[in-house]
């Protein structure tokens, strides 16, 4: 959907690009800023409704900025977190995922 979008935009479809939240829009500070970027040479605005953030002007460009690289952090501090919890279940012998079907009557059916 998001490439359905930019190509949208590079064809001078759209002037303004509302999302919900800009976390929405793109995975990584990355891929926002390169958006942000282009959206800036197209003369094409960026808002987010959650955020209040009009990229329009050079204080909402800087808080987007700042905003997606503390979103960022935070995605990726989750998921280290969920990895050592993982990690740490897996040590104490903590079984992970479904059980295992026991029933021989099961097992024979496939």
């Amino acid at each position: 959907m998001i490439s359905t979008v930019m190509k949208a935009i590079r064809k001078g479809a759209y002037k303004t690009v509302i999302v919900y939240s800009f976390s929405r829009f793109a995975r990584s500070t990355t891929h926002l800023l390169s958006a942000l970027e282009e959206f800036k040479d197209l003369d094409v605005q960026f808002i987010s409704v959650s955020k209040s953030l009009d990229t329009g002007s050079a204080i909402g460009r800087a808080l987007f900025i700042i905003i997606s690289a503390i979103s960022q952090l935070e995605w990726e501090l989750i998921s280290e977190r969920v990895k050592n919890g993982l990690k740490n279940a897996k040590a104490k012998g903590v079984q992970l995922g479904r059980s295992k079907s026991r029933n021989s009557e099961l097992i024979g059916v496939f």
